[in-house]
């Protein structure tokens, strides 16, 4: 137990031990939150990685698909518009409406 040393105030010898209490407490829980913090970087980047490698794969994919479209004669969007305009679904030149919008029961109409 702590003694208060001989000609010390009662009271400012109290208040100091209580003092350092809180200071430990204080440090303890610091060293709890950079320890959260230290953890959460490391799953920040392990996530920027992930993101990363996501990314890398999808441009290269969208860079496959480009290719093959070239590679069959257009985009694919170009392609079926023909072939619709080639079945006489819907007519040759310029379409009036999004291709898009358009839907089977539409297309068997005509």
């Amino acid at each position: 137990m702590d003694v208060c040393p001989a000609g010390c105030n009662v009271a400012i010898y109290n208040r100091m031990c209580i003092e350092r209490e809180q200071r430990v407490d204080i440090e303890e829980i610091i060293a709890d939150h950079r320890t959260t913090r230290d953890a959460l970087l490391r799953d920040l980047e392990a996530g920027k990685k992930r993101a990363k490698i996501v990314v890398d794969l999808v441009e290269e994919a969208e860079e496959e698909l480009e290719a093959f479209q070239v590679q069959r004669g257009g985009s694919a969007v170009g392609r079926w518009t023909c072939d619709l305009q080639v079945a006489g679904a819907i007519p040759a030149g310029p379409l009036s409406r999004n291709i898009g919008q358009l839907s089977l029961a539409s297309l068997r109409g005509r």
